[in-house]
């Protein structure tokens, strides 16, 4: 089982301005250039002008320009929220190499106020560890946080819903996160922090990383 996205919930992407008001969330300008022209084929009808009805054409043919262009254009942002899914996808069954392939070397896990706990080799024994102890069969996504914070970093945040293969005490895990991502050199994106934010509601603690 991979993940299960909810389709009430969107993807939150924040880059630069103008690729998030074109590429990322054209709806709202494309919405208000129907709506103009509407507006200017009603008063076309109205005063019977060419000039008006030729006006409402071209600022329909703009409205789907831009929601074609939205359509044809990936910016990083949503390359990024790809990843993200990706990275998600891959631990329900735990794919060890997909997901070490996706993680920085020197990657640390943290907790909700920053304190590292595991960093690097520990980091990736302990998720070894956890893939065997608490197997996943299903997990949802609701929706993706990404905030580019510049060319080469960028934080995610995401809430997952996992069911668990085997569990004597939850029928379902729900856990949230903020991911650090730093794009190398040959163009590839890594997180390199994981800070685990949320535990069924709650804040957790180091004692729950399997030893």
């Amino acid at each position: 089982m991979g993940v299960a996205r909810d389709h009430k919930t969107m993807d939150m992407m924040t880059g630069r301005f103008w690729e998030r008001l074109l590429f990322e969330a054209p709806g709202p300008l494309v919405v208000t250039l129907v709506l103009v022209a509407l507006v200017l084929f009603v008063l076309a009808h109205r005063r019977n002008s060419v000039r008006l009805l030729v006006g409402a054409g071209l600022v329909l043919m703009v409205a789907g320009g831009l929601w074609l262009l939205a359509w044809l254009v990936t910016t990083p942002a949503e390359r990024l929220a790809g990843q993200v899914r990706r990275l998600v996808a891959l631990t329900a069954p735990y794919d060890r190499a997909g997901v070490q392939a996706l993680l920085a070397e020197d990657v640390e896990l943290t907790g909700p106020r920053g304190q590292v706990w595991l960093k690097g080799r520990a980091l990736r024994v302990a998720l070894d560890r956890a893939a065997q102890m608490y197997p996943i069969r299903q997990q949802s996504l609701a929706g993706v946080g990404v905030t580019m914070l510049s060319d080469h970093a960028a934080e995610s945040s995401l809430k997952v819903v996992s069911v668990p293969a085997k569990s004597d005490y939850f029928d379902t895990v729900r856990t949230s996160w903020t991911l650090v991502w730093q794009r190398a050199p040959e163009g590839a994106w890594k997180v390199q922090r994981i800070q685990w934010e949320r535990f069924q509601g709650q804040a957790p603690n180091e004692s729950l990383i399997p030893k």
